[in-house]
């Protein structure tokens, strides 16, 4: 799958044919795909460093937080959907809709257990220990969008 520009219905002013970015089915020969892994690679490196750093700061956030003032919200990223359609007589034009998923942690509270630490001499001996837990609710929303050109 490769994001290439799809034609569209109609055309723009200047008589060129009407496109977006759309996910599309490619073949390739291998040697191609491996080229084009290593011109993303830096772009994916600093991805996946943001993606480490965001998830590092939400655990500071969920484990430093005061659970009497802040609530800590993690979402993902709102993700276009394209709906195609099979059947004419069902629905003659494809359809797009967007699902946005909201994690929302709440009730932080401190919880004490026995922790298990081996001593000096090779016995064991319990320790009481501390951690913060949390209730998390998952929100998914799903609709359909609506703009010029679509159903």
């Amino acid at each position: 799958m490769e994001w290439t520009y799809a034609r569209r219905a109609g055309f723009k002013k200047n008589d060129n044919p009407n496109t977006q970015l759309e996910l599309t089915n490619v073949i390739l020969p291998v040697k191609e795909v491996i080229l084009k892994m290593k011109e993303c690679l830096e772009d994916n490196r600093f991805h996946q460093a943001q993606y480490e750093w965001r998830n590092l700061i939400r655990k500071v956030d969920l484990t430093m937080s005061d659970s009497d003032l802040i609530r800590v919200l993690c979402t993902d990223f709102g993700a276009t959907l394209d709906l195609c359609s099979f059947k004419k007589d069902n629905s003659s034009v494809n359809n797009h809709a967007v699902i946005a998923i909201f994690l929302v942690t709440h009730k932080l509270r401190r919880v004490k257990f026995k922790r298990k630490r081996k001593r000096c001499d090779g016995f064991e001996e319990q320790e009481d220990d501390e951690t913060i837990i949390s209730d998390c609710d998952k929100w998914i929303f799903f609709g359909d969008t609506r703009s010029k050109g679509k159903k």
